[in-house]
């Protein structure tokens, strides 16, 4: 995936590059250097007639002062490199004269053929001391500006250069913003000292790998991007160019395939256990069968039995359900029956933990076209997280509105609330507040909430947390 977008961005480069060529020095190399194609703008420039320009290659040109740099960059574009340096060259009449020069890798069904090449006169060039003058109109300037990605130049540690995208990367207004900022300043500490050496290693003129690193934006959000630096030399001292590519896509799409593997195997795992009691639940309630009520004081205490043992049946259903779904028993049913219904089954429970459940609807019917079972799971996984959260009894409030088109079930407690670092991530398996947890509860009610076209939400404190069901009102 990744490969895919550089290559879109590798074009996107050379087609803006290609823009150029009618108003700057355009010309076509072969892989040794030869000129091959050229504009009238290389004519004018370097002096040479169009019909000796395919006679010569760069090494013809070029003073033998900067020959070494200039074959140098011209091997890094034949590996797909986009370079851009200044150098000396001498036209037809014997002059020299100072360019800036892009050099852009020419590809033919994926192989590198030939080599573009952008060059622009600069008002002065390096002299027999090595002093190069540098203009920001510099064609490898405007290169940097129309790149699709964030780049920045650094000297002595400081933003001295930004372009467009790299500005609003960080979320400023103008370049301003950012230029003479300290670069590690922006950088979160636990990059620093990598960064730093990755840094030195630039200056000392050899490029690095491309790395993931987090940034701070100006407002203090984070900014995640795969970063790649190259010396560069800018406004006669070296520099370290810094390219940013954008990395939150990448970062998004890992997690999803981690939430997907962490679903795939907690789905197997909830499965595998589900089967395993599934088969001594079968036993039990066989035998509960088969005794003998009436020889006992509290025969009422069988159907209570059996109903748990019944309940325990359907929730190891929905546990082999999350590794084979099954098809949805959709019909009407009504929603006050089903809370209703659920309060009831709670209230045992809850009674041992001297908590009090309260449900008192303004409506006695609200006909809803739903997975009855499924919903009154939902609403007994949420009731016996409210309870389990309550250490010290309470009370725990149910009610039913319809706010914008959506029946909203709510249920609060007077619980201790749930921690941000758990409700950030409710959902995901192994998340829970409870020490022998697994998550998988409110994995399968939100899993389906989303079969009925709803959504769960939570406001939570240190004094309670209120559960709201939402589904949407069907006319």
């Amino acid at each position: 995936m990744l490969q895919k977008v550089y290559k879109i961005q590798k074009r996107e480069t050379l087609k803006r590059l290609k823009q150029l060529k009618d108003h700057q020095v355009f010309y076509i190399m072969d892989v040794n250097g030869k000129y091959i194609s050229c504009n009238k703008h290389f004519i004018k420039v370097f002096g040479y007639p169009e019909h000796e320009v395919k006679e010569i290659s760069f090494l013809d040109i070029v003073i033998p002062d900067d020959l070494m740099q200039v074959i140098h960059n011209f091997e890094q574009s034949k590996k797909g490199k986009v370079v851009s340096y200044r150098c000396i060259i001498k036209r037809k009449d014997g002059t020299s004269i100072g360019i800036s020069v892009v050099n852009v890798p020419k590809y033919k069904n994926g192989v590198i053929v030939g080599i573009y090449g952008f060059a622009k006169i600069i008002k002065g060039f390096r002299n027999s001391k090595g002093t190069t003058f540098f203009d920001d109109n510099d064609l490898y300037i405007h290169t940097l500006n129309h790149s699709p990605d964030g780049v920045l130049i650094v000297q002595h540690e400081t933003i001295v250069f930004v372009n467009e995208v790299a500005v609003k990367m960080f979320g400023a207004a103008k370049k301003e913003e950012l230029l003479g900022q300290h670069i590690f300043k922006l950088l979160h500490p636990k990059y620093i000292d990598r960064a730093k050496d990755r840094y030195k290693q630039v200056l000392a003129g050899e490029p690095v790998d491309t790395m993931e690193e987090q940034y701070w934006k100006l407002d203090g959000s984070k900014l995640y991007v795969d970063v790649t630096s190259h010396p560069t030399f800018y406004r006669n001292d070296i520099a370290a160019q810094v390219i940013l590519k954008d990395a939150t896509q990448r970062r998004l799409a890992n997690q999803l395939m981690i939430q997907a593997a962490k679903n795939s195997t907690a789905s197997q795992f909830a499965a595998g256990i589900a089967h395993e009691i599934r088969n001594p639940m079968t036993a039990i309630k066989g035998f509960i069968q088969l005794i003998d009520k009436s020889k006992f004081d509290t025969p009422e205490y069988f159907d209570v039995i059996n109903g748990e043992i019944s309940r325990i049946e359907g929730i190891l259903t929905e546990l082999l359900s999350l590794a084979k779904p099954e098809t949805d028993i959709f019909r009407e049913a009504n929603l006050i029956d089903l809370i209703h219904h659920v309060v009831i089954l709670t209230k045992t429970q809850a009674s041992i933990h001297n908590i009090a459940i309260e449900f008192d609807p303004y409506i006695e019917n609200i006909p809803y076209y739903c997975d009855a079972n499924k919903i009154k799971q939902v609403l007994i996984n949420l009731i016996k997280n409210a309870i389990e959260s309550m250490k010290n009894g309470g009370r725990i409030e149910v009610e039913i509105t319809l706010v914008e088109n959506m029946w909203n079930i709510i249920i609060a407690d007077e619980g201790t609330g749930i921690p941000p670092e758990v409700l950030n991530n409710i959902g995901k398996p192994f998340v829970t507040t409870k020490e022998s947890g697994t998550g998988l509860g409110m994995m399968v009610c939100l899993e389906i909430l989303k079969q009925h076209n709803g959504k769960l939400t939570f406001n939570t404190g240190p004094n309670g947390t209120t559960s709201i069901i939402q589904l949407p009102f069907i006319k």
